[in-house]
């Protein structure tokens, strides 16, 4: 897995998903006829290596019976059984998780209720996208059926495991805070005592890490590319994930401009390959794509069951879209958004879908170009130029340009004045941050050392105090640094003690306390600074006492 934190600092690199696709059938079916998921693996990843499994302990923990394989050898699916065990066990989520390397492993969760589910979502979704510190959140819930008996009161769960009582007795949760990724999670609905039938309703919860529009968690520094067509942007990487029928680094291309019947990352997979094929040969399955897109029926109709055509005025997957044409709309392709005329005033493109006027953050004639302005100001929408040419963290205005581009020549930070202590493609634009390739001196991987040693000179034997200065962009923690006496092969720490630290800027002083100094020819003190086990000893320090003792 490659888009992780590494143990020390925040510092992300973005990775992208493994590209995969999970097609559900006889999702809304179990205990009345079989069902089964499909996990696609696109073009550029055919060669991922895929496990399926449950994804949470819903009322059980057994795994789903094993994969087999399909006509196209780039596919595995799962069948369930009818009948016996399975008319219960096949309640629940499954994933199926894709991994190869210079990738995020990637698992994307799919779902199956009973046909006679006693609760289902209201909106008609398995799954809503959020970003954290969102607010007015809810997941709302339909009940079917009245429970079994009075006292069998409205229970929520959330993951298999935690009882969430303050919920007890109603069909919704509304979020009293602004959202947390604490929040993600697979939220289950049911009545009290009544749970192992298996007749409860399921909700995802998906939790982008960062803002909208905002990438590369904790500090969201990145733009997200600009995401058309229902297309979600990957907090992780930043790239678009786009949904069925559409595709490009915008999810701007339409696969097939008078139906359904194309998913996958370069629309390279069909529902049927019969010719005519119905605009609807998609229709009723359950699509599922990586994280944090989730869960959606194929372009053209929505529902529970993906089974209804979308509205006037509404396209793309599940009618989520809206449309844009003159006239109130009517004339859109509920598949790809297309007016049989004109745009609506403000809107262009092939599918009517860019607006005249991007959103803040972006500019060009598709809005897809980036702005990079300081504190996050709109730029000119047709130059791409800043408020006096001030430009956010890790970008600059080169001379003769009015864009803020990306720092070059091993620079970093506001106006692109730091230097990296690294090579420049190692480097953290905004920050400086290492990830390896330190330059010479600078101690692998994030690139820090021991600037100095700094002791407060004494007459031999006498108390006294060193300060050791360590620096880098990534601070070292005070408990890295050490101070200890060398005499030939032996380190001594004998009345040697921590004081305090202090922090100023990139460098970090850390002061100790020596109760006796020896003389210079009883040993040198040395500062040493460890990272990942090993030490790494300062040079060896000046004469910390005057030349003899003075009574």
């Amino acid at each position: 897995m490659c888009c992780k934190a590494s143990a020390v600092a925040d510092f992300h690199e973005g990775c992208e998903v493994v590209h995969i696709t999970v097609l559900t059938a006889g999702y809304t079916n179990v205990g009345s006829s079989s069902g089964q998921y499909l996990c696609y693996r696109s073009d550029q990843d055919t060669d991922a290596t895929l496990l399926f499994g449950r994804t949470a302990p819903i009322t059980t923990d057994i795994s789903p019976p094993p994969d087999v394989g399909h006509s196209l050898p780039i596919v595995r699916r799962v069948i369930f059984p009818t009948g016996g065990e399975w008319n219960n066990d096949g309640f629940g989520p499954f994933y199926c998780e894709a991994s190869k390397p210079d990738r995020d492993v990637t698992r994307v969760t799919t779902f199956f209720q009973r046909n006679d589910a006693k609760f289902i979502s209201s909106d008609g979704l398995f799954t809503k996208t959020v970003n954290v510190n969102e607010t007015g959140v809810m997941i709302s819930m339909t009940r079917r059926f009245d429970p079994d008996a009075h006292d069998n009161v409205i229970t929520w769960m959330k993951d298999g495991s935690e009882v969430l009582t303050s919920f007890r007795g109603q069909t919704e949760i509304s979020f009293p805070n602004p959202i947390q990724t604490s929040d993600q999670g697979i939220y289950e609905i049911y009545y009290d005592n009544k749970r192992n039938q298996n007749r409860g309703g399921l909700y995802r919860l998906i939790v982008r890490e960062c803002p909208a529009g905002k990438w590369g968690p904790p500090e969201c520094y990145g733009i997200c590319d600009k995401c058309y067509n229902g297309g979600v942007c990957d907090d992780k990487s930043g790239l678009c994930i786009c949904p069925n029928n559409f595709k490009g680094p915008n999810c701007l291309e339409i696969c097939r401009s008078d139906g359904g019947n194309r998913f996958g990352w370069n629309c390279e997979f069909r529902c049927s390959y019969r010719s005519p094929v119905p605009a609807t040969q998609c229709h009723g399955l359950l699509f599922c794509l990586p994280d944090p897109y989730g869960c959606s029926c194929d372009v053209g109709a929505h529902g529970l069951a993906c089974n209804t055509l979308c509205t006037i005025g509404t396209y793309g997957p599940g009618c989520s879209q809206t449309c844009h044409c003159a006239g109130g709309g009517s004339s859109c392709d509920i598949y790809s958004g297309i007016c049989a005329g004109e745009c609506q005033t403000g809107w262009s493109g092939d599918n009517c879908q860019i607006p005249d006027e991007c959103v803040d953050g972006y500019y060009g004639s598709q809005c897809t170009d980036k702005c990079h302005c300081l504190n996050d100001e709109p730029c000119d929408k047709d130059t791409g130029e800043c408020p006096e040419q001030k430009c956010a963290l890790g970008y600059k205005v080169r001379s003769g340009q009015v864009k803020c581009q990306e720092c070059e020549g091993g620079t970093f930070g506001l106006d692109c004045v730091q230097q990296c202590h690294c090579a420049p493609e190692a480097c953290e634009k905004e920050r400086g941050l290492c990830k390896g390739q330190c330059l010479d001196s600078w101690i692998e991987p994030y690139c820090q050392r021991i600037s100095r040693l700094v002791p407060v000179r004494v007459n031999p034997y006498r108390p006294s105090s060193f300060t050791c200065f360590v620096e880098g962009i990534l601070l070292p923690d005070e408990a890295s640094v050490d101070l200890y006496r060398r005499t030939g092969s032996t380190n001594d720490r004998t009345g040697i003690t921590r004081r305090s630290t202090t922090v100023s800027g990139s460098e970090r002083a850390v002061v100790f306390d020596v109760a006796s100094v020896f003389p210079e020819e009883y040993g040198e003190y040395v500062c040493t600074f460890t990272v990942e086990n090993t030490g790494y000893p300062s040079t060896s320090n000046i004469n910390p006492t005057f030349g003899e003792q003075i009574a």
